[in-house]
């Protein structure tokens, strides 16, 4: 329940000091950079890319995952996408949790739907949660069924030369197995581009919640600090499963173990005892 707790508070907290600002943001500049600008004007905010990901930023399709414990890092995987002549001239869209009213964001969002689990141990949880927070929980099937069309829209995307971050776990819980989302929308886009190439990045916020993490455990609460996102090298689709032969899931657990190694290599200290 203080998991519930923290998560609301967090919400909480976007709604009443971030959302106002973010708005006035993204309706000057636009998606990607007004929410830069909104992480600008709350802080520091630093972001860590190799050029030749932001070579891959400028003109290429991309698939940018990032893992989240709340909403705020999601904010900042966007944010740190690179400027282009102060402007963002590319169409960026982010997979998120679907609204049936229409709202500022709407727009640039690609949705998904959360339904009722039929047997876990986090049921009552989750669902009391959902109603803490005016959602309603969509039917299995039907979420289902709009769930398997974000993500051929989302393939699309960037198959026409779009940016689409996403959250592969599927939930606010950075521990949580990757769902099958990830796997699907790669060899989807692979198919529609063809002889093109696109890219899938990689991204870890620090700094972004009220939340001190290592590993999976919870080791403090603090104020809002410098907020910092790393991207990783670009890794081209056509290097992943390149024989067909892995399910949607598996694909996606794949490309989380390689996330994690990716973590884990960012997190070591360098030789200098730098990081």
């Amino acid at each position: 329940m203080v998991d519930a707790a923290i998560e609301l508070g967090e919400q909480s907290l976007v709604r009443e000091t971030w959302q106002p600002l973010m708005r006035r943001q993204v309706e000057t500049y636009g998606f990607a950079l007004g929410i830069r600008k909104t992480l600008e004007a709350q802080g520091q905010f630093t972001r860590i890319a190799p050029a030749e990901t932001d070579a891959v930023f400028q003109d290429r399709p991309a698939l940018v995952l990032v893992t989240h414990g709340y909403y705020p890092e999601v904010f900042a995987a966007l944010g740190g996408l690179p400027k282009q002549n102060n402007s963002f001239t590319r169409n960026v869209k982010l997979i998120a949790q679907g609204s049936p009213e229409r709202t500022w964001l709407t727009e640039h969002i690609l949705p998904v739907w959360p339904h009722r689990l039929e047997s876990d141990d986090r049921t009552f949880w989750r669902n009391l949660y959902a109603r803490l927070e005016g959602r309603r929980m969509t039917p299995k099937e039907e979420a289902r069924r709009r769930n398997t069309e974000t993500i051929r829209t989302a393939s699309r995307c960037i198959a026409d030369g779009s940016i689409v971050v996403m959250c592969p776990e599927g939930t606010r819980d950075k521990s949580a197995l990757w769902q099958s989302g990830a796997g699907r929308i790669v060899k989807e886009t692979k198919v529609l581009l063809r002889e093109k190439e696109g890219y899938v990045i990689f991204c870890s916020v620090a700094g972004a919640s009220f939340t001190t993490w290592v590993g999976d455990k919870l080791l403090g609460i603090s104020p809002y600090r410098h907020i910092t996102a790393r991207y990783s090298e670009p890794i081209p689709l056509s290097a992943l499963d390149k024989n067909g032969l892995l399910s949607n899931r598996e694909l996606s657990r794949y490309i989380e173990a390689e996330y994690r190694k990716w973590l884990l290599e960012i997190k070591r200290p360098s030789p200098s005892g730098r990081r």
